[in-house]
């Protein structure tokens, strides 16, 4: 009666702790998953949606608003490429390539 009575409890005991690794388990999934949409919720992609749920048009504005810092960009660049070109020229004595 004795030896059942323990392997009864040895049983029992595998079971609680299979139960313990299952919740533990379970609670760090929790945690990444909050973790993760706690980040998501700070980006500005978020935002973003957020706002373009409210008033769908704001996507228009800032579509706009990064074509316009997009051209300006490539104004820049295009520009500091003629200067290095020039420099180019300068010191090798022959055209720079492109």
């Amino acid at each position: 009666m004795q030896r059942i009575f323990v392997v009864e409890i040895a049983a029992s005991t595998r079971r609680d702790m299979k139960a313990h690794k299952v919740q533990s388990v379970l609670t760090s999934k929790i945690v990444e998953v909050i973790e993760a949409t706690n980040q998501l919720k700070e980006s500005p992609d978020y935002e973003l949606y957020t706002l373009s749920r409210r008033d769908p048009s704001i996507l228009d504005t800032v579509s706009k608003s990064q074509q316009q810092q997009i051209e300006a960009e490539c104004s820049k660049l295009s520009e500091e490429a003629k200067k290095l070109g020039r420099q180019i020229e300068e010191l090798t004595g022959e055209a720079a390539p492109g």
